[in-house]
């Protein structure tokens, strides 16, 4: 992979590189008001995996439409549901 070139490899954060494992999860990122999914099936032939048939995107059109004036949102309560997938990452690494 490009990862293994020197030059690629050494502005790589070390914390990125201690489990490569990470790179080929499928979880959400969360940031305050915004979710996206990860989508690494998408490049896993770049890692020596099998490439599935894509399944249906999760659509999160629903969440988007929050105003963000809501100051009082308690975002770890609204998004619990995507911070719990996030933590267990471990679990949504392809095999």
């Amino acid at each position: 992979t490009s990862y293994e070139d020197p030059a690629i490899r050494a502005v790589i954060p070390d914390e990125c590189l201690q489990n490569p494992n990470a790179w080929l999860v499928n979880v959400p990122l969360v940031n305050f008001a915004i979710v996206e999914m990860h989508q690494s099936e998408r490049v896993l032939l770049q890692f020596g995996f099998r490439q599935p048939i894509p399944m249906a995107l999760e659509v999160l059109d629903d969440h988007h439409i929050i105003d963000l004036r809501q100051l009082h949102t308690d975002w770890l309560r609204f998004w619990s549901h995507y911070i719990q997938i996030w933590e267990d990452w471990y679990d949504y690494i392809p095999t």
